[in-house]
């Protein structure tokens, strides 16, 4: 098994099995520090952001976004994060500069799609 997978399966364990939250969080921040380039470094900003702890995922997610400038996921996490806190021009914001960036994920689209306001993007 690579390191890698280990990360994955031990990461998965703790938070799916056990429900360790703590150490499922440990093991994403030692994934992303090892694997700073890797697409999964989000992955402890959609953990943080599914059990309710936003403000750590957007920090966690921009830290990706820092390592990684092209990590269209911790983008599309982004505009998840922010509009679960209801920080809609965030969200718009972060989704205008994915596109900018020209990186595009589907589940952007529909992050946005949720939103309640209109707000003209063309």
């Amino acid at each position: 098994m690579s390191e890698n997978e280990r990360f994955y399966i031990e990461s998965h364990y703790y938070h799916l099995v056990t429900g360790e939250l703590e150490k499922a969080n440990q093991v994403y921040e030692q994934f992303a520090q090892t694997y700073p380039r890797a697409k999964d470094t989000c992955q402890l900003g959609d953990h943080l952001r599914l059990h309710g702890q936003h403000e750590k995922a957007v920090a966690a997610t921009i830290e990706a976004l820092r390592r990684d400038p092209e990590n269209y996921v911790a983008y599309t996490s982004l505009v998840a994060i922010y509009t679960n806190l209801n920080r809609l021009d965030d969200a718009r914001a972060t989704y205008q500069k994915m596109l900018e960036n020209k990186r595009d994920y589907p589940n952007a689209h529909v992050s946005l799609y949720g939103m309640r306001r209109p707000w003209g993007c063309s």
